[in-house]
């Protein structure tokens, strides 16, 4: 798809300021989670404690500094007029919403309004730190591409565009807290791996791994790693890369629970995860680089 004219990206954003703001509406987020957590005790992964029921479908949750999203929030009013229109990211440096909408990237304003952070943006799948002025997506034609702004990336003699990966088995790139390096997944028929991956475009197979996501420290990602009959998930447990020792511990052995898409808080100190086998959601404390 071609990206539209700036006076056609100018229109589609002033309609975005105009649309209705009813419609369904999104389950909210648990405020202070950890509240949930009774006086003396301290739920660990290997006893946590079930927050919410799970309907049967699995979605990346989220945690920001307004609580813990169950399922990340997929629906913004603004977005509803774009045609072409992929899922918000979340940035943690500066809380803000962005999305890909009609080939640019764009901040979902909390008044319904959308500014244009980068033009010439295809890819659906992103991430963004905007204090950085950089975005990652995964472009149409299977690309992992690092975009910064024009203006800056000539200031600093630097690409407008690099290519970080190729392939279409590459998928869900995600910036570290500090933007300086991207978490990247491979899909293989053996099991999925995860890379590293530095804003330079070198490149390090971190090993097997499903769900990846960054701590806030930057300095570990924590990971599942599933096992399957062809058909059915049948265990998962997460793990911990600590990137610096490239030491990958086991949190827990969980036989009745399957632990998939993991989430920390921004603290980094309490970690959720699903029950990959109905979606609950449960949560445990966390300390990185020792035992939850």
């Amino acid at each position: 798809m071609r990206p539209r004219s700036p006076a056609g990206v100018a229109l589609l954003f002033a309609l975005a300021a105009l649309a209705p703001r009813a419609g369904r509406a999104e389950e909210g987020p648990i405020a202070r989670p950890e509240a949930a957590i009774r006086p003396g005790s301290s739920p660990t992964l290997a006893s946590p404690l079930r927050l919410r029921a799970g309907d049967g479908k699995l979605a990346r949750a989220l945690w920001t500094a307004q609580g813990l999203w169950h399922r990340a929030p997929r629906s913004f009013p603004a977005l509803r007029v774009a045609l072409h229109a992929g899922p918000p990211a979340h940035d943690p440096q500066s809380g803000a919403f962005f999305a890909s909408a009609e080939g640019s990237v764009v901040e979902l304003r909390p008044d319904g309004a959308l500014r244009v952070l980068l033009s010439g943006v295809q890819g659906l799948d992103l991430d963004v730190r905007a204090r950085a002025g950089i975005c990652v997506s995964r472009e149409p034609d299977h690309r992992i591409v690092l975009h910064r702004p024009v203006d800056a990336a000539r200031r600093a003699g630097l690409p407008e565009k690099r290519t970080l990966l190729q392939g279409e088995r590459f998928f869900a790139p995600r910036l570290s807290p500090d933007g300086s390096r991207v978490l990247v997944h491979e899909s293989r028929a053996g099991g999925g791996h995860l890379w590293l991956v530095d804003l330079g475009g070198r490149a390090t197979d971190l090993g097997q791994g499903y769900d990846g996501v960054w701590h806030p420290s930057g300095k570990e990602i924590i990971f599942t790693r599933v096992e399957h009959d062809g058909s059915r998930l049948t265990s998962g447990d997460l793990h911990a890369l600590e990137l610096a020792s490239r030491r990958v511990r086991c949190l827990a052995r969980t036989p009745n629970l399957i632990e998939v898409e993991p989430v920390l808080s921004p603290d980094g100190r309490y970690l959720a995860f699903q029950d990959a086998r109905g979606g609950d959601l449960y949560l445990a404390r966390f300390a990185a680089g020792g035992e939850p």
